[in-house]
């Protein structure tokens, strides 16, 4: 049977977050943030969010870091979180940051 590690609520920084279920301790995994579905070198087409990166707040003083395991990024703790404390990551820590691929111009098609 799996521990419990988190719970989604309201969050005060934006809409709902990842909160801290009971106290965890440093360098523990807690899911998958992102899973690579497909290898196109685009990197916002080549990873899909999961349920639980889609509910992960930004701060600049995150207590979250992601790491690979193989095709998936993972949430790691940075330190120990409190019971009741939100998990949040600094957005700008993504190894893409800046490096979008979004499209440039429209493809006209005929």
């Amino acid at each position: 049977m799996k521990t419990k590690l988190f719970i989604i609520k309201t969050s005060s920084i934006s809409g709902r977050g990842v909160f801290a279920f009971k106290n965890l301790e440093k360098d523990l995994e807690l899911g998958i943030a992102f899973e690579k579905i497909s290898e196109t070198g685009n990197l916002d087409i080549d990873y899909l969010r999961t349920n639980l990166g889609a509910f992960v707040n930004h701060s600049k003083n995150s207590n979250l870091i992601l790491k690979q395991r193989g095709r998936k990024l993972v949430y790691i703790t940075k330190r120990r979180i409190k019971k009741n404390e939100e998990l949040l990551l600094d957005y700008a820590g993504f190894y893409w940051e800046g490096k979008r691929d979004f499209i440039k111009k429209p493809i006209k098609r005929k």
